[in-house]
């Protein structure tokens, strides 16, 4: 899945990108609600998960906006408010789930799992391009139904690749979502998983859908 981190607390929104990262997610994070926001509604988010108190624009002001704009996006609210009526006030502001905090990572990743299985019960939650399928949450990969296992990263990887199938992904970009580095000329670790994609997802099958645009980055050909 796509998720936006929104919170200030800057150490607990790396912390959750960390977590979520392993776990196969493409993370991004926002340090205030009007960033957030405006992220939010630039982007192609699955999940915002977003702190209630925060400068600029507060959560639940954010979830309103979202929620008014956008049916389908899953939204989580995180608050030290432990009172019911601001869990009543964050549901009847169009959040998907409330969770108080301290929380561990490992509540958020269960909760995050339920809402994906329950929003797509009567339809699976997938990415395609062409003979090829994604599953964001059981993380499976077929491609002309032939099952194919990827590890968190390369399935990450793939994503990104899919997700952005009309467009060549650059190098930089992929460093960014998938590890959270800035670009380093240095380093080979995309040409590397690069690789291993291809030997999991093109060697076997006579079209090779992961095409190399030299000098600019990487791109998934459907045909």
């Amino acid at each position: 899945m796509k998720i936006l981190v929104v919170d200030d607390e800057k150490p607990l929104a790396d912390f959750l990108k960390k977590g979520l990262a392993e776990e196969g997610h493409l993370v991004e994070i926002a340090t205030d609600g009007i960033d957030g926001y405006t992220k939010a509604s630039k982007e192609n988010f699955d999940l915002v998960i977003l702190d209630w108190m925060m400068p600029g624009m507060e959560g639940i002001e954010v979830c309103q906006k979202l929620r008014a704009e956008q049916s389908d996006i899953l939204i989580i609210l995180l608050t030290v408010h432990t009172q019911d009526e601001y869990v009543i006030r964050g549901f009847n502001a169009g959040a998907n789930d409330y969770i108080r905090k301290p929380f561990s990572i490992q509540e958020l990743i269960v909760r995050i799992n339920a809402l994906s299985r329950l929003k797509n019960s009567s339809k699976p939650f997938k990415l395609s391009a062409g003979a090829l399928e994604l599953d964001l949450i059981t993380k499976k990969v077929l491609r002309e139904d032939k099952s194919i296992y990827l590890s968190n990263k390369e399935f990450a990887l793939l994503e990104i690749l899919v997700r952005n199938k009309t467009r060549v992904v650059s190098k930089a970009e992929i460093l960014k979502a998938v590890w959270d580095i800035d670009f380093d000329p240095q380093s080979n670790i995309v040409e590397v998983f690069i690789n291993a994609l291809r030997k999991k997802i093109d060697e076997s099958f006579p079209v090779k859908i992961i095409q190399t645009v030299r000098g600019i980055g990487y791109q998934i050909e459907e045909a």
